[in-house]
């Protein structure tokens, strides 16, 4: 059996070439000193049983989202979240506000 010619042999890339180049760090975290002064705002968490108004918008597209609009803050969900997770979301609960 005879060897095979490599019949995908291709000339290497005129445009590759290598170059030092130096990489920046990646951006730290502010420090705990600069959180110290940071407090959690009045619409942390609500009291679930008191009336909230809210404004929902369909924003459609290929999986159906809406946009809730509930004490100052725009909340974006898609269409097959469940209604309780929203209103979590809104109420403050679960780390999501």
């Amino acid at each position: 059996m005879e060897p095979q010619e490599d019949t995908n042999v291709r000339a290497p890339s005129t445009r590759w070439e290598w170059r030092r180049v130096k990489i920046p760090p990646a951006p730290q975290a502010p420090s705990s000193e600069a959180t110290a002064g940071v407090h959690r705002d009045s619409r942390s968490a609500w009291e679930p049983r008191q009336p909230i108004s809210l404004t929902v918008v369909r924003r459609g597209g290929p999986e159906a989202w809406y946009e809730l609009r509930a004490r100052g803050r725009v909340h974006r969900f898609t269409g097959v979240t469940a209604l309780e997770d929203v209103m979590q979301a809104v109420y403050g609960e679960n780390g999501r506000c």
